[in-house]
């Protein structure tokens, strides 16, 4: 991904991707080969049908250079950060009526919004003391910013919420592991791991508080492989991984239990990348449909999914330019870059309607926010 879309990504909390680059080296991030494909020709085909049918309306906050929704809610109300430099983010919402306030908690050096639920609670994590340290927080609707740390981290990163305003994420302890943290909506903490792991990442809740993350094991690491989890309320925990997975990240799950992320497998022999990843559906029932949006995508990633299981991500190309697809219930997968993209286009968000937030590299040098309406 293109560096200002890296630097986004750390400032905004970049747990997921650097502990993985820092334990297995940065080549480990460019993943696999094909387990299952959708064919070009059909590619191309829904292609064309989805740019003709859908609208792309164009948001920024006032001054922003880069500007990155990451959630939207049914009325319309969207989060995210923004940069009127890469130096530093904010956070920001926008109103349904397109007004916009921006906020950052105090001390913070850069804040990165995750999400906003329909009662109007923003969640997320800022950096402070040099950007060597992480806290999370919560912002009412009032505007009012709580922040918070896991007792004794001083980097405590928030990945998701659940509709009672529990939360999950990663902390680092003193010793500089990363653990996976629930967060009740009353602010106490339980923490826990996986058995003999190094790392262990909550990515996502849903409503029935059913956590999906990742780990690895000291055992994993000579091997330059991770696994994928999903822990129920009680405590029980389920490790999983796609068929052939060598690093299997899950990045979100919904209402059913349907678990989407992205995995590495073996070496690829035909081509000139290293490795390509592929994305994964986890189904309720425990079976696997994996894909990536056409034969020349290198890198796939999914990065939100609805209720009804439809998926939005990115996937990049030999030319290093990442491209957002959408991948209906049904299979099909529909490119969605922005029309007006010269670069990068990057769906964060979809609501249950279908509707999308991102961003895209605009033609006159500023990465910009959209909604897309189908």
């Amino acid at each position: 991904m293109h560096d200002r879309h890296q630097m986004a990504a750390d400032a905004a909390g970049g747990e997921t991707y650097n502990r993985i680059a820092e334990l297995f080296g940065e080549a480990s991030m460019k993943c696999t080969s094909m387990i299952r494909l959708v064919g070009g020709a059909s590619f191309a085909l829904a292609f064309a049908a989805a740019a003709g049918a859908a609208t792309y309306k164009t948001i920024d906050p006032p001054g922003s250079v880069f500007t990155r929704p990451t959630s939207i809610t049914d009325d319309g109300v969207i989060t995210g950060f923004y940069g009127t430099d890469l130096f530093a983010f904010h956070g920001f919402v926008r109103n349904a009526d397109g007004t916009y306030a921006t906020f950052d908690p105090d001390h913070s050096q850069s804040t990165g919004p995750r999400g906003i639920d329909g009662k109007g609670r923003i969640f997320g994590s800022y950096s402070w003391n040099d950007r060597g340290h992480s806290r999370g927080f919560m912002r009412n609707s009032d505007g009012a910013i709580t922040s918070f740390t896991v007792q004794g981290s001083d980097f405590t990163e928030v990945t998701a919420m659940d509709p009672e305003g529990g939360l999950t994420g990663t902390y680092k302890n003193r010793a500089g592991r990363s653990y996976a943290f629930l967060r009740s909506p009353k602010g106490k903490f339980e923490t826990f791991k996986l058995p003999h792991s190094v790392w262990t990442i909550g990515y996502g809740i849903n409503n029935a508080g059913v956590i999906a993350g990742g780990y690895t094991t000291f055992d994993d690491l000579p091997h330059q492989r991770s696994h994928s989890f999903f822990r129920t309320p009680d405590g029980s925990i389920t490790s999983f991984d796609p068929p052939a997975a060598k690093i299997s990240i899950p990045v979100a799950i919904n209402a059913a239990g349907v678990i989407t992320g992205w995995f590495d497998s073996a070496l690829s022999a035909d081509t000139k990348f290293e490795r390509h990843t592929l994305c994964f559906v986890r189904h309720a029932d425990g079976t696997f449909t994996t894909f990536r949006p056409n034969a020349s995508s290198v890198e796939t990633k999914p990065w939100a999914i609805n209720a009804a299981g439809t998926i939005v991500g990115t996937y990049e190309t030999t030319d290093l330019i990442t491209h957002a697809f959408l991948r209906e219930t049904d299979g099909t997968i529909l490119n969605i870059d922005h029309p007006d993209s010269k670069r990068d286009t990057v769906p964060m968000a979809i609501r249950d309607d279908g509707v999308i937030a991102g961003n895209f590299d605009g033609k006159d040098g500023v990465t910009h926010g959209f909604i897309r309406t189908p």
